[in-house]
């Protein structure tokens, strides 16, 4: 039939499932994708293991009996991180808001479990009408939902270590 098809448009090369079903690459053995005339990896699906993708020859992301590994930075909308360990951090979020002090910056760091409490709270809040920043370290103290500043650096590098309620630096410098 028709279905397959193996064709140069003027540019480009390709293989084209042209029907309703899908391109399926099979091989007794690994399947590798390299540039003509031999060269650098493009691709490497090996059987009953991994499967790698390079860039310009080099490995960039790579699946494994346990998930993947990404070589390099990721960008993404959002960051979700789950595993079985009890002390795992399940949700990252990084976000920018603005407050009556000026905009905040915070990586929220929470076990999702339904409530709301942020785990821990690292936060850089432009203050003052000069728009200093305050770096702050927050923890939930597990009963209220409310956080607590535990640790701050101030906009004119004061250091303040506070006490169990959050409120007042107790070792300040």
């Amino acid at each position: 039939g028709s279905d397959l098809q193996i064709y140069h448009d003027g540019g480009n090369s390709l293989i084209e499932e042209a029907g309703v079903g899908n391109l399926i690459i099979r091989g007794s053995g690994n399947v590798d994708i390299q540039p003509s005339g031999g060269g650098a990896y493009m691709a490497r699906f090996v059987a009953s293991g991994a499967s790698s993708l390079y860039y310009n020859g080099s490995l960039k992301l790579a699946t494994t009996s346990t998930g993947i590994d990404v070589t390099g930075s990721i960008s993404a909308d959002g960051l979700t991180v789950d595993g079985s360990s009890a002390v795992r951090v399940t949700s990252a979020e990084f976000k920018n808001n603005l407050n009556a002090g000026g905009t905040e910056v915070a990586i929220n760091l929470a076990n999702q479990g339904g409530t709301s409490n942020v785990d821990v709270n690292l936060v850089a809040n432009r203050v003052g009408a000069n728009f200093g920043s305050d770096f702050y370290i927050e923890t939930s103290d597990g009963t209220d939902g409310t956080n607590r500043k535990r640790f701050n650096i101030g906009e004119n590098g004061d250091i303040s270590f506070y006490e169990d309620t959050g409120t007042t630096a107790k070792l300040f410098w």
